[in-house]
């Protein structure tokens, strides 16, 4: 045998290796398992309180964060805790596409900050789940009066994932902000791989 039919029936080897490895993980990955199933979970929330952290003394500047917690009930009993923060990513100036002319709904010819939002639901004896997402607020907006979600139109945010019962939880959470600065949290959940 010489060197180059070696090599060649060990590329061989090597690519059929690959080649029937490769096909036993795409059937162990194409099982008949269902997907876990969904739940559906409702809170209602107070108005949350707010700590404004600016970076500077006047004007919004990438940075500026807002942290804040409301008490979280459902059937009117206290079943959790939520707590989150919002920071300020980009600025009107640097969204060019977000111009006032550009902008449309409920914040229709303004200039618009955006926000990262990381939300943490803390439920008493269960878990949390954790949710991200970007909100958009006018420029000249209080911190404290974010998110600008419309009032009765529901906001979603993904979720990201859970501790407990909660664990690898993945779906969508939908904020709806009532006219008293209350919220509706309802989740829509994946819980499991």
């Amino acid at each position: 045998m010489t060197i180059r039919s070696a090599a060649s029936s060990r590329l061989l080897s090597v690519l059929s290796a690959l080649v029937l490895g490769g096909l036993a993980l795409s059937a162990c990955g194409s099982s008949s398992a269902s997907p876990p199933p969904t739940t559906t979970m409702v809170l209602q929330q107070s108005a949350p309180t707010f700590h404004v952290n600016p970076v500077a003394t006047s004007g919004a500047q990438v940075g500026d964060t807002a942290t804040f917690e409301a008490p979280l009930f459902q059937n009117g009993r206290v079943v959790g805790e939520l707590s989150g923060s919002r920071t300020l990513v980009q600025t009107s100036k640097d969204l060019s596409w977000a111009t006032p002319a550009r902008v449309q709904g409920h914040t229709a010819g303004q200039a618009l900050n955006l926000w990262f939002t990381t939300d943490i639901f803390y439920i008493f004896g269960k878990g949390s789940i954790q949710t991200q997402g970007e909100r958009f607020a006018p420029e000249n907006t209080d911190p404290t009066a974010l998110p600008q979600i419309q009032i009765s139109v529901a906001a979603p945010m993904a979720v990201i994932g859970g501790t407990r019962q909660f664990a690898f939880a993945h779906g969508q959470l939908n904020s709806l902000r009532h006219a008293d600065g209350t919220y509706t949290q309802t989740f829509t959940l994946r819980l499991g791989n």
